[in-house]
C-alpha cells in the first residue's frame, strides 16, 4: 500500500527480508525496514511522478539486522484522480553483487597504491644510487685514518638499509621479481 503495508508477497520476498512467513511479512510496514527513514517518501514521490520505476536501488535492514541492497522494478496503480492505490513489483536482492563491487573497488585502490609505491621507490632508488656511489668514491679517495671515513661508512650502511627497503616496496608493488633461494635460518 502507499503507507508501506505489505498486502501480498511470495516466498522469495519472505527470504530476502528474513520473515518467517508471508503472514509475518503482512504484519510489517516496509518503511520500517528502510535504512533511511526518508527513503520511503523519496520512493513514493518518484513513483507518483513516473508511475513506474525500473532498476530502482534501495537499502533495507532485514529482521535480523543485516543490511541488504535491492534492485526493484515497480509499478503504481492509480485511480482516476491520480491517487496511488497500491504498488506492485519485484524486489531483487543485490547484496552479494554490492559486496563484490566493494571488493573490486578496494582491490583497485590497492593496485593504485602499489603502482604509486613502485614509482616512488624507483625515483628514490635513483637518488640512493647517486648517494651510495658518491660515498663509495669518497671512501676510495680518502687518505687512511681520515676522520670523515667513519661518517662515509655510516652513510653507506644507512644507504644499504634504504636500498633493502626499496626492494621490499618494489616487491609489494610487484614491479621487481624476487629470486627464490635456500636460506640458512640458523645464521639469521
Amino acid at each position: 500500500s502507499p503507507a508501506g503495508r505489505i498486502l501480498a508477497c511470495n516466498p522469495a520476498f519472505v527470504n530476502i527480508f528474513g520473515f518467517s512467513s508471508a503472514e509475518e511479512a503482512a504484519k510489517t510496514n516496509l518503511p520500517s525496514l528502510c535504512c533511511d527513514p526518508k527513503s520511503w517518501d523519496v520512493f513514493l514521490a518518484l513513483l507518483k511522478k513516473k508511475k513506474a520505476l525500473e532498476q530502482y536501488i534501495a537499502e533495507y535492514q532485514r529482521l535480523d539486522g543485516q543490511i541488504i541492497h535491492t534492485v526493484e522494478n515497480v509499478i503504481g496503480n492509480f485511480d482516476d484522480q491520480g491517487n496511488l492505490i497500491d504498488i506492485k513489483g519485484f524486489v531483487i536482492d543485490n547484496t552479494e553483487r554490492k559486496k563484490l563491487e566493494e571488493q573490486l573497488r578496494l582491490s583497485q585502490k590497492m593496485e593504485a597504491i602499489g603502482t604509486l609505491a613502485g614509482g616512488i621507490a624507483h625515483d628514490f632508488n635513483n637518488i640512493l644510487t647517486a648517494v651510495l656511489g658518491k660515498a663509495e668514491m669518497g671512501l676510495l679517495k680518502l687518505p687512511e685514518e681520515n676522520r670523515a671515513e667513519h661518517n662515509l661508512k655510516e652513510i653507506l650502511k644507512a644507504g644499504k638499509r634504504a636500498r633493502d627497503l626499496v626492494r621490499q616496496i618494489l616487491t609489494f608493488s610487484r614491479q621487481q621479481e624476487q629470486e627464490a633461494r635456500p636460506l640458512e635460518l640458523a645464521a639469521i
